[in-house]
């Protein structure tokens, strides 16, 4: 089967650094991370750049803009061969301490349109040093598990880790497992923040073409009231009324760059997704 080209990328070795609360959403954030080939198959986790992957080309996807990436690998396009991933990536330690609540959230994706079935698992643990990490992730449970239904469709995530509030030496770590044949599994914007909680958006949407010449067609997956494009300084740079569940925007005079698209829905909520503009 044939899926999508993507090059390779930088495989992943250390374990270091603190923080607070946490951020990751750069190579150089991900660079930090370590990577865990459990299955034995040379195929681990790689940093990725949506927009440049491909000679210089973006991916093709709804959400290029994500720019840098973790990505796991379900399928190998040199042999065309099926992978059966059990592919770990683990943060460096987080430090907690001081915190009452804490929320943990990222973005993930599918990235082939006709194979979406990824399958992971997140688990979070506290361990006294980066030796001990393995034998807590081992006996660990998740605190969420996914198998994603819906490709070329960016989604955040969420999950309480108000356990891990107060304590030093915390991990975060992601494994694509228990799935085969589909394509590539990716991970941005992994955080840790000292919000009590967050409400998972119910509402999908895509935007396409994506990076967008003349025009971004945005689908929702419920009917909007507005649509607005944004800069990444926050400013406005339009707003249109709408009442439909899919509108096409005229981003013809914008300079090339990434922005926001942000689509407030019939029932109140608010999506915010990147686009690139060429």
């Amino acid at each position: 089967m044939k899926k999508l080209l993507l090059s390779v990328g930088v495989i992943l070795t250390s374990l270091t650094a603190t923080s607070q609360l946490f951020n990751a959403s750069s190579a150089a954030d991900f660079a930090t991370f370590a990577a865990v080939d459990a299955d034995g198959d040379t195929f681990s986790w790689g940093i990725y750049d949506l927009l440049t992957a491909n000679a210089g080309a973006p991916v093709g996807t709804s959400f290029d803009a994500q720019g840098d990436v973790l990505g796991s690998f379900s399928y190998d396009n040199a042999t065309m061969a099926a992978l059966t991933p059990d592919n770990w990536i683990v943060s460096p330690a987080i430090n907690l301490t001081g915190q009452t609540v804490a929320t943990l959230s990222w973005g993930r994706a599918s990235v082939d349109p006709n194979y979406p079935a990824e399958n992971y698992s997140v688990y979070v643990v506290s361990a006294a040093d980066p030796t001990t990490v393995v034998a807590a992730l081992t006996a660990a449970t998740p605190v969420f598990t996914e198998t994603i239904a819906t490709a070329d469709v960016w989604e955040s995530k969420f999950v309480n880790i108000n356990t891990f509030a107060g304590q030093n030496n915390v991990y975060v770590a992601f494994r694509h497992h228990a799935c085969t044949d589909e394509f590539l599994f990716i991970l941005d914007d992994i955080k840790i923040t000292n919000v009590a909680s967050i409400v998972e958006s119910t509402i999908t949407t895509s935007a396409y073409p994506n990076p967008a010449s003349d025009e971004l067609n945005i689908k929702l997956s419920a009917n909007a009231t507005s649509v607005s494009i944004i800069g990444l300084d926050g400013k406005v740079i339009s707003t249109e009324s709408v009442n439909s569940n899919a509108v096409t925007v005229n981003v013809s005079a914008l300079v090339a760059g990434v922005y926001l698209y942000e689509v407030v829905a019939e029932n109140g909520e608010v999506v915010r997704n990147t686009f690139v503009k060429k």
